[in-house]
């Protein structure tokens, strides 16, 4: 039995990997490679992170590795020099990258699967976990998570026809882009309404949490 189990694992694992974007001619899959087909005007401005690239950026901004995580842990938000240097004392800055910081307040995470050629968005998520607008990864946030406590709401209605029609148009953007989570930051519920004044923060692949088990209290 326990045999039959990890060998369902590691064949799930593999199909939702492989219904990750990803460019197979190079080998290449990182939130950078996959930004990097959404339409500018919902694309944060992100790069490798180095010294050269940095002179792009004026603090604040934001480090965070560009290959794999989970739970936001190494993003943050770098306001000087000194955060900076200590930042990449603990993270390797080969494996960074930078991107500009927005003041907007407000983040969804959308969860889509694309089916018969068309998405359907299955979830619908705003976050009530942030620190600064972003993830705050502390003490307080672990105990929310071993305690079963909600870091969400449902806001199914968001998804109006008319940002609907901008999601498509990312979707159908990122070749392979065929089952994952959206994690977007927006100005205003008016205007993410109108399909307006949003940034796609990260496109997370087949393997991303669909935040709708966040809502609600597991115990």
């Amino acid at each position: 039995m326990l045999l039959t189990l990890c060998i369902l694992f590691f064949i799930t694992t593999y199909l939702m990997i492989c219904s990750n974007p990803h460019d197979y001619q190079y080998c290449n899959y990182n939130k950078l490679y996959t930004l990097s087909f959404i339409p500018e005007e919902f694309r944060i401005d992100a790069d490798y992170y180095s010294n050269d690239n940095e002179t792009r950026f004026s603090y604040p901004y934001i480090l965070k590795p560009y290959t794999y995580d989970s739970f936001s842990i190494g993003v943050k938000k770098i306001n000087n020099d000194t955060e900076r240097n200590s930042y990449l004392n603990t993270f390797h800055p080969e494996y960074t990258m930078i991107e500009e910081y927005t003041d907007y307040s407000n983040e969804i995470g959308i969860t889509y699967i694309l089916h018969n050629n068309t998405y359907q968005y299955v979830s619908c998520v705003k976050r009530t976990n942030h620190h600064e607008s972003i993830i705050h990864y502390g003490k307080e946030y672990m105990n929310n998570i071993w305690n079963g406590n909600p870091s969400g709401t449902k806001r199914e209605d968001l998804l109006t026809k008319k940002l609907i029609q901008q999601l498509n148009r990312i979707g159908f953007s990122i070749p392979g882009n065929h089952i994952g989570r959206y994690d977007i930051k927006f100005k205003s519920e008016k205007l993410l309404k109108q399909g307006k004044a949003f940034i796609v923060l990260e496109v997370n692949g087949g393997i991303g949490l669909d935040l709708d088990i966040t809502t609600v209290n597991i115990y």
